[in-house]
């Protein structure tokens, strides 16, 4: 399944200005890298974000999120 572009083009005009941006096709979608390493992305119809481990346990707990995995 394709990455999601309505996610892509929502993602672009948010991000149109920022610099040190990178985007990668990665894991059969699409990553951002920031100064060479990944901060988000998107996979089938998720966006992915890299977190802290701090906020990560946060954010998992609300219902729509979960931890990212391609297997």
């Amino acid at each position: 399944m394709p990455y999601n572009e309505v996610i892509e083009e929502k993602i672009e005009r948010i991000i149109g200005r920022w610099k040190n941006i990178e985007k990668k096709k990665m894991f059969g979608g699409i990553c951002y890298l920031i100064n060479g390493n990944i901060g988000f992305g998107i996979y089938q119809d998720y966006l992915i974000v890299k977190t802290g481990m701090d906020v990560a346990d946060k954010k998992l707990k609300e219902k729509n999120v979960k931890r990212f995995d391609v297997t």
